[in-house]
C-alpha cells in the first residue's frame, strides 16, 4: 500500500515538473530512474525523501491552498504548488521542492531521448 501511495505522489511530481509536457510517455521511465538512483543513496536520505514526498502530499491541505491532496489536483495546481513553495523564505519547503526538483529534472536530463534532442553524439 504504502508503494502504491509513494509512486501515485511521485509520479504526480514527475508531471508537475516535467520540462517536456507533450512528451508524458518519459514519465514512467524517469520514475524507474529514480527509483534505481535511490537504492544508492543512504538509508537516511532514502527516508528523509520519503517523508518529504508524504509532506508535499498534504500541504495543499494544511496551507489550504486546496481541498485535494497533491497527487489529485490537476497539473496547473500542482505546479503552482511548487513554484510557490520554491518561493517561500529559506525553509524546510523550499528545500524541499529544491530537492524535488533537482532529482526529476536530473532523472530527465539524463533520459536518452533528452541526449539525442540535446544533440550530444555519444548519445546517438
Amino acid at each position: 500500500m504504502c508503494y502504491k501511495i509513494t509512486k501515485r505522489i511521485f509520479l504526480s511530481l514527475i508531471n508537475a515538473l516535467n520540462p517536456y509536457p507533450e512528451e508524458e510517455d518519459l514519465e514512467g521511465e524517469v520514475y524507474n530512474f529514480i527509483m534505481n538512483l535511490l537504492s544508492s543513496y543512504p538509508l537516511i536520505v532514502r527516508i528523509a525523501l520519503f517523508l518529504g514526498l508524504f509532506f508535499l502530499e498534504v500541504y495543499p491541505l494544511f496551507s489550504l491552498k486546496s481541498f485535494k491532496p497533491f497527487s489529485f489536483m490537476n497539473h496547473e495546481k500542482r505546479v503552482k504548488i511548487i513554484e510557490d513553495m520554491l518561493e517561500k523564505k529559506p525553509g524546510i519547503r523550499r528545500n524541499l521542492a529544491r530537492a524535488f526538483k533537482a532529482l526529476v529534472q536530473m532523472a530527465f536530463y539524463e533520459h536518452p531521448w533528452y541526449m539525442k534532442k540535446a544533440g550530444y553524439s555519444w548519445a546517438l
